[in-house]
C-alpha cells in the first residue's frame, strides 16, 4: 500500500497547482503509517518532475509534519474515506494532470 493523497486547486493567478495532503504506506511485514504535510504546495511541472525522476517520495519525506503508526484496518479505512470521512477522492496520478483537469480531490497508488 502507498496512496498519496492530494488537491488540485487555483492560486490566486488562476495557476493550478498540487497540494498534498496525505500518504498512507506500509505493509503486514513493516506495519502502516499515515503521513500528512501542512502547506506542502507545488506547481504541477514540478510534481510531475519529481514523480517522473523518482525523486518524489524521498522529497516529501524530507517535509513530514505528522506521521501516526496505523493498523491494517486503519490504513484500508482512510484510504476508502480520507477526504472528511466522505471519499478518497477520485484516482488520478499527478503526471496525468492536464490543464482541462478540474480542481478537486484526488489520489493515485505509487509503486
Amino acid at each position: 500500500m502507498n496512496r498519496y493523497f492530494y488537491i488540485l486547486e487555483t492560486d490566486g493567478f488562476g495557476n493550478k497547482q498540487v497540494r498534498m495532503e496525505c500518504n498512507v504506506h506500509g505493509n503486514q511485514n513493516e506495519g502502516f503509517w499515515c503521513n500528512e504535510w501542512v502547506g506542502c504546495i507545488m506547481s504541477i511541472d514540478i510534481a510531475q518532475t519529481l514523480l517522473k525522476s523518482g525523486k518524489f517520495q524521498s522529497t516529501l519525506d524530507e517535509i513530514v509534519r505528522y506521521s501516526e503508526d496505523l493498523t491494517e484496518d486503519e490504513a484500508s479505512a482512510v484510504c476508502e474515506l480520507y477526504f472528511d470521512g466522505i471519499s478518497a477522492g477520485e484516482e488520478l496520478n499527478i503526471t496525468d494532470i492536464t490543464p482541462e483537469t478540474p480542481c478537486g480531490d484526488y489520489h493515485f497508488d505509487a509503486e
